[in-house]
């Protein structure tokens, strides 16, 4: 069959056939059409069907035949960065309550990478993608944030100077990005990367990173602070967070509301032993003492992840190896406000697999935590999701990806009802070295996850998915996707609604 242009915005038809059955599933279930608009403002969102009477889940997590929530419909693929020169790859998405989002990607010219960036705004869609640092070095480490209601945000990275050594850099947008950006460490001839970034409502925010000196590793962080004259806008001075250590490393942040935070980082203690730490900010005392928050007897933990409430409770999650480095897991842990942290947990005791777990926390506590899991039955690896639900503790993992190929790169999404988006990529076992993003919607309201959708049926393989949701439980999901034509990775799009809404 022909394919209509990658660039036009819409979609091949021998993908579309080549899931015959499964999207002529998905196009009953959704009454609406996907009128989407190739320039990148998106289309009108088509209806969502009736949600279906709550069933009983079945054996394997899998929702059970009577209780599937119908959900809502994915619209047409926008690209949302023109420059064809080189590569985009890393996208990172932020996205508020009021539905605005922030999107950073790395992107080569042929000599280095640049870092990029793109806003949506909700009513007039994917604005014009450019760059947003103007130094000779090579960029890395790209990380956004936004505030709730969408009006500030920022992205952090790292920059190779002429001399070689990295920077953390900022840059901020109000109504524009600046027109240069801000060093935020010492430059004292530490190597200074991944960074993290939390924007407040009002436009403050807070950063932290690594700081390397051969085999010293040390964690960092500054905090903005705007003021009434737009000509005193500061930086408060970078400080060391993680004070008593020289191999802290790989931070987590997250902010919550008042403008308190926590960080949290991998340590290991004088004899070797790794943990997991964390050190909480307090808007009177400043930043307090770090804590061990995981178990000591872990040969390595990275991919930390906090998530927060509106009362300020915190969860932390990470991948951790065990005994002789072929047991991963995912681990878990709960900062009470009064009470400090509670007993690192296992969510699941060994994945076979690198997990790189992802989590989400609504304003009332609840959390979806996903990652990926080597099924031995099945000699497939898929895309497992666990939720703790407020007052009733973790329930039972369930296997949440569309079950053909292998899967991986999971994220996850919640919006303030409790309702949860779930993206990944999966291999296409139909078309060789091809792999596409999924997605599965979660209704709080009938306690089901949706049957799996395809977020995109492009002709190049497909990776890195980011997704946000708004207070409206509209969905942005990005992804980076290669071009056969250009030989490079494209940036991409796509916008999921619950019910015809802008």
């Amino acid at each position: 069959m022909e394919s209509i242009p990658k660039r036009s915005g819409w979609f091949s038809h021998s993908r579309l056939l080549s899931r015959g059955a499964l999207l002529g599933l998905l196009l009953i279930l959704a009454t609406g059409g996907c009128d989407g608009d190739a320039g990148g403002n998106g289309g009108t969102s088509g209806t969502s069907g009736t949600s279906g009477t709550s069933g009983t889940s079945g054996t394997g997590g899998t929702a059970g035949t009577g209780g599937t929530a119908v959900a809502g419909v994915w619209h047409e693929a926008t690209l949302i960065e023109q420059d064809d020169a080189g590569d985009a790859k890393d996208p990172r998405l932020a996205g508020s309550r009021g539905g605005n989002a922030v999107v950073a990607w790395l992107q080569w010219d042929g000599d280095r990478n640049n870092v990029w960036a793109n806003t949506y705004e909700r009513g007039t869609g994917w604005q014009t993608a450019a760059p947003i640092e103007h130094k000779n070095g090579d960029a890395a480490d790209p990380q956004v944030a936004i505030s709730p209601s969408g009006t500030n945000a920022m992205a952090v990275w790292s920059q190779l100077d002429d001399s070689m050594i990295s920077n953390v850099r900022v840059n901020r947008h109000g109504t524009l990005w600046r027109a240069e950006a801000t060093t935020v460490n010492l430059d004292n001839g530490w190597l200074a990367y991944a960074p993290q970034v939390v924007v407040y409502e009002g436009g403050s925010a807070k950063v932290v990173w690594t700081e390397r000196f051969r085999v010293q590793f040390r964690i960092w962080a500054n905090s903005f602070q705007p003021s009434v004259d737009p000509l005193q806008l500061k930086w408060w001075g970078a400080e060391r967070i993680a004070t008593d250590t020289d191999t802290a490393d790989i931070p987590a942040l997250v902010g919550y509301e008042g403008g308190g935070a926590m960080a949290a980082w991998r340590e290991s203690d004088s004899l070797g032993h790794p943990n997991v730490w964390a050190s909480r900010y307090d808007t009177v005392l400043d930043w307090g003492t770090a804590v061990p928050i995981g178990n000591a007897d872990a040969l390595l933990a990275e991919d930390i992840r906090l998530v927060a409430d509106a009362g300020r409770n915190v969860m932390a999650v990470w991948h951790q190896v065990d005994g002789g480095g072929a047991d991963n897991s995912v681990r878990a842990n709960r900062y009470v406000p009064g009470s400090g942290w509670g007993d690192a947990e296992p969510l699941e005791a060994d994945t076979g697999v690198p997990p790189k777990p992802e989590v989400a926390m609504d304003p009332a506590g609840n959390a979806v935590v996903v990652w990926a899991h080597w099924d031995d039955s099945t000699s497939s690896q898929n895309i497992m999701a666990k939720r703790y639900e407020d007052g009733r503790g973790w329930q039972a993992a369930e296997a949440i990806d569309e079950g053909t190929g292998d899967a991986s790169n999971p994220h996850v999404a919640v919006d303030p009802a409790g309702n949860a988006m779930a993206v990944w990529k999966q291999r296409d076992d139909t078309i060789p070295n091809t792999h596409d993003i999924w997605s599965r919607h979660y209704d709080a309201a009938t306690g089901q996850w949706a049957e799996p959708e395809l977020v995109e049926t492009g002709d190049g393989p497909a990776s890195v998915p980011r997704v946000s949701l708004d207070a409206d439980g509209n969905a942005l999901a990005v992804w980076q996707q290669w071009d056969d034509t250009l030989s490079h990775n494209d940036i991409w799009a796509n916008r999921w609604a619950p019910r015809d809404v802008d």
